[in-house]
């Protein structure tokens, strides 16, 4: 919901503002014929963030693809997506969001801080993990990263570096939280 960064960083978060247009051809070859109905799904809601991003939105992207990717393992039919709407940080709007979606869980991120320490870059994210079945806050607490590791996927120097390392701390605590939970409070 709200991205926090001096001018100069907002500068260089720039960079990742891309629109691209999505093409039958390419909407063919990301999302299959043969592919499960769930993953049809999480593909469709993954090329309104492909075609139409910024940082924040990449941000939601790759802990989307990190959280399904953990989730996968246990479930045949999961359905984890990102989805383009901003939502207070509010037990009730979540709710909403849930119905709306017909999800159990609801991952928001209500603030994104980006900084300078040193020469380091620094992300901090406000998280919230919310069950609709019990109405509960899951996880609300705020996660931190710099870009003092270098994953393989990501350039030197990069804020996707940044992005890249705090999204494993965040999946693992989430996907975490979910199985620890999902037989209590699941909808199913």
């Amino acid at each position: 919901n709200e991205i926090i960064a001096p001018a100069n960083i907002a500068g260089e978060i720039s960079m990742y503002v891309q629109k691209t247009e999505i093409t039958e051809e390419v909407r063919k070859s990301f999302i299959r014929n043969d592919l499960p109905q769930n993953w049809k799904m999480i593909r469709e809601r993954e090329l309104a963030f492909l075609e139409d991003q910024d940082f924040a939105s990449m941000l939601a992207l790759v802990l989307s693809r990190d959280i399904t990717y953990s989730e996968v393992q246990y479930h045949n039919d999961l359905l984890i997506f990102p989805v383009k709407e901003s939502s207070p940080a509010d037990r009730n709007n979540y709710k909403m969001l849930a119905d709306k979606y017909k999800v159990t869980w609801v991952v928001n991120m209500p603030k994104v801080e980006l900084s300078y320490s040193g020469t380091r870059k620094q992300i901090k994210v406000n998280l919230q993990l919310y069950n609709v079945v019990s109405g509960w806050l899951f996880l609300d607490t705020s996660y931190t990263a710099d870009d003092s590791v270098i994953p393989e996927s990501c350039e030197q120097g990069s804020w996707l570096c940044v992005a890249e390392n705090i999204k494993h701390k965040i999946a693992k605590d989430v996907t975490d939280k979910i199985e620890r939970n999902r037989h209590r409070h699941s909808s199913k």
